[in-house]
């Protein structure tokens, strides 16, 4: 009897260690921590949770190739990198990947699907945490001439896919809010959405989670999307401490006011705003002299900046307020510096109640990506407003890698939207 008790034993360990063997092939010990376990009713992993997979759409670029190569220098060995490929690219991405073997040392895994423009991976589907498992939200998305990505996803990934909203139900259709990048959850018990999204999306998403939604004000963004403005950014080592960096334009009129060589800077081109920016823009600060303030040169811009400011400034009031009872810590806001340009109206309007749409001028440092405890930011044409980053990133020792973006940038969009990521849950 004695030894059939031992026998036992030895098998129940090897099962143990069989299980913790599983279970570390996706964390990190930075990453144990009691509130990374999940409940049925958890909808979307945040960063906290470590990456299983992850997803980004293949480009015929340089600048691509180069984010990709410094993507598989991040991740971990069993973690796998799906490169989603649009029909029209397949023949430019199989010569890239047979030309350099990635596919042959299995590092990035080849994802072809339907349709022709499957840009931002990040608006189109979405991966939940079901009670039966993790399934797939298609959203319903409109741009361009993609096609069902999401159910290309689910079949691959062979997960279900949770049916879409009914939006003829509300007399509805989806816009732009309802998108993926609108959808950011910070914690377990918090997502935070804009107030662009239908309200039949918002019923869908309730009737999955037990989630709580923060609505801010997105309607003066292009996109429309929350991670646009903010951007919570695990401190590793802490289990689910994060940090919030947020958008801001004010910090951004600051740095441009404050730089001893402002008129070389700008009169050189070098402020950083890329050729796509209005030209009424350019014009406006060829024009200034030593010693003039930007806002009282370009009163339009920057009158408009600081009305952004105000509207960001209030989001994250909100934020700080409906967070104060998680179980995670939000150790600190961080602002990471920004120059937003108006494109509704002329520049140098400056009327007090007007509030144009605006989308970035420079590439957006809060639409970034965050792997393996590691945050790849959009290379800044601007480095004064690098420098900053690096500065306010420092305190937290937060690895950080900054990589050209501007084919995300150039299209209206970033490096977040340009990804997914499929997260684990530690149980």
């Amino acid at each position: 009897m004695t030894n059939f008790f031992s026998f036992l034993y030895l098998i129940l360990l090897a099962l143990n260690f069989q299980s913790c063997a599983k279970l570390n092939m996706f964390t990190n010990k930075n990453y144990l921590s009691p509130h990374l376990s999940c409940s049925k009713n958890t909808l979307m992993l945040p960063r906290f949770n470590p990456t299983s997979e992850f997803f980004i759409t293949f480009e015929n670029s340089e600048h691509f190739f180069q984010l990709l190569k410094l993507i598989i220098k991040i991740k971990s060995a069993n973690q796998k990198i799906n490169v989603v490929i649009s029909e029209g690219d397949q023949l430019f991405a199989y010569e890239y990947f047979n030309k350099n073997n990635f596919h042959l040392q299995n590092q990035v895994f080849p994802l072809t699907v339907p349709g022709d423009n499957n840009l931002w991976l990040r608006d189109q589907f979405k991966f939940i945490n079901s009670s039966s498992g993790q399934a797939l939200l298609e959203i319903p998305y409109s741009r361009g001439s993609s096609g069902n990505i999401g159910t290309s996803i689910a079949l691959n990934q062979k997960i279900t896919i949770i049916e879409q909203p009914r939006y003829y139900l509300n007399k509805e259709v989806a816009q732009n809010g309802d998108y993926g990048g609108n959808m950011l959850p910070l914690d377990h018990e918090n997502i935070l959405i804009g107030n662009t999204m239908t309200n039949t999306m918002k019923d869908h998403l309730k009737k999955l989670t037990s989630q709580q939604f923060i609505e801010i004000d997105t309607q003066w963004i292009l996109t429309e999307h929350v991670d646009e403005i903010f951007s919570p950014i695990p401190v590793p080592g802490s289990g689910c401490k994060f940090i919030l960096a947020y958008s801001s334009p004010a910090l951004g009129i600051q740095i441009l006011n404050s730089l001893n060589n402002g008129l070389e800077l700008i009169k050189k081109g070098n402020t950083g705003f890329a050729d796509d920016v209005d030209k009424e823009l350019h014009g406006c600060l060829e024009n200034i002299d030593l010693g003039d303030r930007l806002i009282d040169k370009c009163p339009g811009i920057f009158a408009q900046n600081l009305k952004y400011s105000k509207i960001i400034n209030s989001g994250l009031n909100k934020v700080l307020k409906k967070i104060k009872k998680s179980k995670c810590e939000l150790v600190a806001t961080v602002p990471f510096p920004m120059i937003w340009q108006p494109i509704t109206y002329s520049l140098k309007n400056n009327s007090e109640k007007f509030i144009s749409i605006a989308k970035p001028a420079l590439p957006n440092p809060i639409n970034n990506i965050f792997l393996n405890n590691t945050l790849i930011l959009p290379k800044q044409n601007n480095i004064y407003f690098e420098r900053e980053i690096v500065k306010n990133l420092k305190p937290y020792n937060i690895k950080y890698y900054f990589a050209n973006a501007d084919i995300y940038h150039s299209s209206d969009g970033g490096l977040h939207c340009a990804t997914n990521t499929k997260r684990q849950c530690l149980q």
